[in-house]
């Protein structure tokens, strides 16, 4: 959660994030603006960033950056393409209206829903916008934190969100930190009164690795209903993969279908395996409670 000299940064948001992309790049290959313009970085910056001294030191992984922290609520960062191959955009979901720990006012829900919807829209926009040369299909990105509350409902929220907009997500985990934005109250361990609601919405159905490009997915935590829609690749021999949380919400075991293809998986298993057609097509995956032809 870098920020500038503006605390928060809402007022000078774009020549910060030219000083971060300077930090990150380096002076000697700093990239492009969001606007396709070249960067120009301060003779004292480091001629190699951070970036390109991590891929120096490690050329297998993924880079993850993140633009400065006022994102978290729904404003644009202004970093621009870098010139890497590797690069994963990460970001955070919190309202402003946010009490760490809880309780959240009575205007939350309502006011905080659409603004947190905002902040994968702006995210989406950013990836896309930070597509250059080595990445032309834009940055793939993910929501690296959200949470920090007992508002069950509000995590439901975010979880549903991130399905809408294809987004994989890692919860904040609250540690033994003197931590503002979060505490043993809205941690997951050790328990406490709110948690089991807490697991119901974070233990989710949710596809792994899809054999294909993925179109939808979504999951209601109160029905156990998943669905899963993809274009298949007919090039991938994998099968994809989802993940089922049976202790959660398929304890009575679940009722799995693939339009277009086959379910190949054990019954009862908690890794749903689909196999699509080799000629390509798009495959729906359905996941119920309960046995498959069991009367309602």
């Amino acid at each position: 959660e870098p920020y500038g000299r503006a605390v928060p940064p809402y007022t000078n948001g774009s020549p910060f994030d030219a000083e971060l992309q300077c930090f990150y790049t380096g002076r000697h290959a700093p990239g492009l603006d969001q606007a396709h313009h070249p960067v120009s970085c301060p003779g004292d910056d480091p001629a190699t960033g951070v970036i390109p001294r991590l891929e120096q030191a490690d050329p297998n992984h993924l880079v993850f950056y993140e633009g400065n922290y006022a994102t978290d609520s729904g404003p644009l960062n202004h970093i621009g393409p870098m010139p890497s191959s590797r690069l994963v955009l990460n970001f955070h979901d919190y309202c402003f209206l946010h009490i760490p720990n809880g309780p959240e006012g009575p205007e939350f829900g309502s006011v905080c829903g659409p603004l947190e919807d905002n902040v994968f829209t702006q995210h989406a926009s950013q990836s896309a916008a930070d597509a250059g040369a080595a990445q032309p299909g834009g940055i793939p990105d993910l929501l690296t934190e959200f949470g920090a509350t007992v508002d069950a409902a509000d995590l439901g929220r975010i979880t549903a969100d991130a399905d809408a907009h294809l987004t994989g997500w890692l919860y904040w985990q609250w540690l033994l930190y003197d931590d503002p934005t979060g505490s043993r109250t809205s941690g997951l361990w050790p328990p406490s009164a709110p948690t089991p609601a807490m697991l119901d919405v974070l233990s989710r159905a949710y596809p792994m690795a899809v054999a294909g490009t993925p179109l939808s997915t979504s999951f209601d935590p109160a029905s156990g209903h998943f669905s899963l829609r993809y274009r298949v690749n007919a090039g991938i021999t994998e099968p994809t993969v989802v993940y089922l949380p049976l202790a959660t919400h398929y304890p009575h075991g679940y009722c799995a279908t693939a339009s277009g293809g086959r379910v190949v998986s054990a019954p009862g298993s908690s890794y749903l395996d689909v196999d699509g057609p080799a000629t390509g097509g798009v495959v729906v995956v359905t996941v119920v409670p309960g046995v498959c032809g069991a009367a309602p």
